[in-house]
């Protein structure tokens, strides 16, 4: 049986503000996509049921260690916001 295929630029964007939001989405979806500013579109068509999440929101830096050259963000966290 094949599965019909859907172009990423098509799909409704599931948009997230928690890690808790977050995992409910990955624990009731067949097949998620994590995306963020779109810069890289996938070179290959997705599965129907693969469902878009945008990370945009879940942003932040957790931890800075300046001394080790090291910073942990959370996946929205633009280098703008790094920056500042």
């Amino acid at each position: 049986m094949s599965e019909t295929g859907t172009d990423c630029d098509r799909q409704e964007i599931i948009r997230v503000d928690s890690a808790q939001a977050l995992a409910e989405i990955i624990r009731n979806s067949e097949s998620v996509l994590a995306i963020g500013s779109r810069t890289k579109v996938p070179l290959s068509t997705l599965p129907a049921a693969t469902r878009l999440i945008s990370l945009r929101s879940i942003t932040g830096i957790i931890e800075y260690e300046p001394s080790e050259f090291t910073i942990t963000a959370r996946a929205g966290t633009t280098i703008s916001e790094i920056n500042e």
